[in-house]
């Protein structure tokens, strides 16, 4: 039967807006959806390096030759995160005509539509127009960073979906940082961050893990990917190849900041006494020989985790490196009471749960209004919403005063009269 609100319920759960609650952080996770390794191509189109989500099914990807911008249809099913039909690739666009562009990672600016594109070749950071190649910027890199090693340098980029900020990172040491990577000791990068108008705002040591003893010459570890959470957090994505048979593994770390050392004005980290940040490993997913290198925040699920997608380079085609896609799920990250993933809880969110409440539907499901997974759009499913009203970059409307709370209660009362 049913579940029916009556006034006195309705006030009750309004009661916690007298106090608004800041969401903790959640214990953040990344589990296999177990998607296997799908293979996209394009004539023309080799080397894959970075993806950034659009948002729908719609994805552009930058190869680190021949300077392209790639568009691609990536369908992901929101019940369990794999992929629902066969990506494609669709398009390619030359962003880098001059062909001096070993083009690494891309994040997509909904702000205005643009893309931010990381080149290699010159340890910068582009702002183009997807639409046309057009340049319509770039990010003043600190200058610390022209002390790259060949082909050692921005492989990630990720702007953060709440605050806007842009995170990037050398791959393996500067060489004033320390050594590279071998298979006794990681490698020192630089995690750097920008605010949300593309301005230096702080700059952390990070140690990557050593790679596993191969006689590969080409054996290392360093930062290919990075995921900026909405909350201010940082997942990193560690790219190791070795092993006596090299293969390729990818490690996922959520790094911690509060006890590092912002490295900004140490021009050379040899000699100097700093704090590293703190890392969790999150995940370890086995690639064979898929050189995975770039990685991105997907759409949100049904019960508000998210889909990773990512894509591997396939070195030019012809060998054992697939130019391959696959899936993660990420959880932890959702804010409780955001219904429609816009990072907010206000009237959007509102809306949703009075246009189910009291019905049966999908168990988890936000955006049918179930915030516990019970099933039904309820007294807790309101209290949840209620609880975190507000939260997020800009609330959709005042939080209630105590006497709005009255007729909040008797709007929702009268709403289900009359449905």
């Amino acid at each position: 039967m049913p579940l029916r609100p009556t006034p006195r319920r309705l006030l009750s759960a309004a009661a916690p807006l007298l106090l608004v609650v800041s969401a903790a952080h959640a214990q953040v996770d990344i589990t296999s959806t177990g998607e296997g390794q799908v293979g996209v191509s394009l004539s023309g189109v080799h080397e894959l390096s970075g993806i950034t989500y659009l948002g729908g099914d719609q994805y552009l990807l930058v190869t680190d030759v021949n300077g392209l911008l790639v568009s691609a249809t990536i369908g992901i099913d929101l019940s369990t995160g794999q992929f629902s039909g066969t990506p494609t690739l669709d398009n390619s666009l030359v962003l880098n005509p001059a062909g001096n562009a070993d083009l690494e990672a891309i994040a997509f600016d909904p702000r205005d539509g643009s893309v931010l594109v990381t080149n290699e070749n010159d340890n910068s950071i582009t702002r183009y127009d997807p639409a046309n190649a057009d340049v319509l910027g770039s990010i003043s890199v600190p200058s610390v960073f022209s002390n790259t090693t060949s082909n050692r340098s921005f492989e990630a980029l990720s702007l953060a979906p709440r605050d806007f900020d842009l995170w990037t990172a050398n791959e393996e040491a500067l060489t004033v940082d320390g050594p590279l990577s071998s298979d006794s000791a990681g490698t020192v990068v630089r995690l750097q961050r920008f605010d949300a108008q593309g301005d230096p705002a702080g700059q952390y040591a990070y140690v990557t893990e050593p790679h596993r003893a191969s006689g590969l010459e080409q054996a290392r570890s360093g930062v290919s990917g990075l995921i900026a959470l909405p909350d201010g957090r940082v997942i990193v994505m560690e790219r190791e190849l070795g092993g006596g048979l090299p293969t390729f593994r990818i490690n996922f770390f959520l790094v911690d900041f509060e006890d590092a050392t912002d490295t900004s004005d140490l021009s050379g980290l040899i000699g100097e006494t700093y704090t590293a940040v703190d890392k969790t490993l999150l995940h370890t997913l086995n690639a064979g020989f898929s050189n995975f290198e770039g990685v991105t925040l997907g759409p949100r699920l049904d019960n508000g985790d998210y889909a990773l997608v990512l894509v591997s380079d396939d070195g030019g085609g012809g060998g054992l490196n697939g130019q391959n896609l696959t899936t993660l799920r990420l959880s932890g990250v959702a804010m409780p009471g955001d219904l429609d993933g816009d990072w907010a809880v206000g009237i959007a969110d509102l809306d949703i749960l009075l246009a189910h409440w009291g019905e049966e539907v999908d168990a988890g499901v936000l955006l049918q209004g179930d915030t516990n997974g019970d099933g039904a759009v309820d007294q807790q499913d309101l209290d949840t919403v209620l609880n975190y009203w507000g939260d997020g970059p800009v609330p959709d409307v005042t939080v209630p005063e105590p006497t709005g709370l009255l007729g909040l209660g008797a709007a929702l009362f009268a709403f289900k009269r009359v449905r």
